[in-house]
């Protein structure tokens, strides 16, 4: 379990690192987003944001159970704030730990601080700062990726109201490598070789 929980603080370090890194880069962005949720100072607000999870992500590598306790306060005041602007009705693009800015808010967002604070609570079990196993990050990594993945269906499912669209498939080309071979071709008479698609000859055509 221990293990588990190293990998897993580390694995929070990396998301909030990034968050911070692409916060950081694109600040201009990040203040005109907060901007559009409404919220208060927007220009103190967003450095505040990026040095806070820069914080974060270090406290979580040079002291797992403290970052994580840090981190699961951080989540769980994060999704507060969401879920409010959302039962304002606010759904403005969020870029919420670096992601898309075009992105309009919604519930997947409150969904997925949900997923990292599980992995939070995790590393609170999390030993004295150490390198985290192979087996522990390959677990903590699967675990990630099908979150992601659960998350992402549920989003398309809430836009198009089912997971996955075939539709029938357009029709081929003329002349193209799908349509069948001598489907464009004109019907010619073998028993005349100036005979007409309707296998008139020219004589009984006069």
């Amino acid at each position: 379990m221990s293990e588990l929980g190293l990998a897993a603080a580390w694995g929070l370090a990396a998301v909030f690192l990034w968050s911070a890194a692409a916060k950081g880069r694109t600040l201009p962005a990040t203040v005109e987003a907060l901007r559009g949720l409404r919220l208060p100072a927007p220009r103190l607000l967003a450095p505040a944001l990026v040095a806070g999870e820069a914080l974060l992500a270090l406290l979580l590598l040079a002291t797992p159970a403290i970052g994580a306790a840090a981190a699961l306060l951080a989540l769980g005041g994060f999704s507060a704030v969401l879920a409010l602007l959302l039962r304002r009705g606010i759904t403005s693009p969020c870029a919420c730990l670096g992601g898309d800015a075009r992105q309009p808010l919604s519930w997947r967002a409150v969904a997925r601080n949900g997923l990292l604070a599980l992995f939070a609570a995790a590393a609170l079990a999390a030993p004295e700062p150490a390198v985290p196993g192979i087996a522990g990050l390959v677990a903590v990594t699967a675990a990630g990726l099908v979150g992601a993945t659960l998350l992402a269906l549920a989003e398309l499912r809430a836009r198009t109201g089912h997971l996955l669209s075939l539709g029938p498939l357009p029709p081929a080309p003329p002349g193209s490598a799908d349509e069948p071979l001598g489907a464009t071709l004109p019907l010619v008479s073998a028993g005349h070789p100036g005979a007409t698609p309707t296998g008139e000859t020219p004589e009984q055509r006069r």
